[in-house]
């Protein structure tokens, strides 16, 4: 339930215990975000981010684009930790960066993930061939292809998953990394 409401862009469900008898559960049908807010958030769907991640994109917004470690701490009630793991994750999706080396402010990098061609990665450039003529890719191809492990391999189409590249189809095994088809990303020269 908190995960859907939270998809959905909607105040998380509140429990209450009246009388220590009575459990009640309220669910609000209110946005969290205003429509113009709501919709600039859409751009990020394919990247997969938290909650909080969402929070403090908005948030951010709201802040002629920028924050740092210690609003966004505030704001999500997470520790150094959590925030330090969940900024690194947006620095490595695109989203974000630091405004100078060294510094503690974080910038929004202003591009919509959605139309904009974004540059391919060199390793994704080397893999690209391949996945115009089968259409898909395994982890063992990408291995193959790139000599490299297969943990490597691993993270190598999570990132791609992750940055919309790919997109995930069945499990284990089977498992096959499709172009991501939404119309947005363009592979390199439109043979995929």
């Amino acid at each position: 339930m908190f995960e859907a409401m939270e998809r959905e862009g909607l105040y998380p469900p509140e429990l209450r215990l009246e009388a220590d008898v009575i459990f009640t559960v309220v669910l609000c049908n209110t946005p969290v975000y205003g429509p113009e807010t709501a919709r600039w958030l859409k751009q990020f769907e394919p990247l997969n981010l938290s909650g909080n991640q969402k929070r403090l994109l908005a948030y951010a917004r709201e802040h002629d684009g920028t924050f740092t470690s210690r609003a966004y701490q505030r704001l999500a009630g997470v520790d150094l930790y959590t925030a330090s793991r969940d900024i690194k994750d947006l620095i490595r999706k695109g989203i974000v960066r630091l405004i100078k080396k060294g510094g503690r402010v974080y910038r929004v990098i202003e591009h919509d993930v959605r139309t904009t061609e974004m540059p391919l990665p060199d390793q994704f450039l080397q893999i690209e061939p391949f996945l115009g003529k089968q259409g898909y890719v395994k982890n063992e191809d990408v291995r193959k292809i790139l000599g490299i492990s297969r943990t490597r391999a691993k993270r190598l189409l999570e990132e791609w998953v992750a940055a919309g590249l790919l997109r995930l189809q069945g499990k284990g095994r089977g498992s096959q990394y499709v172009p991501f088809r939404n119309g947005s990303v363009s592979l390199g020269n439109g043979s995929v």
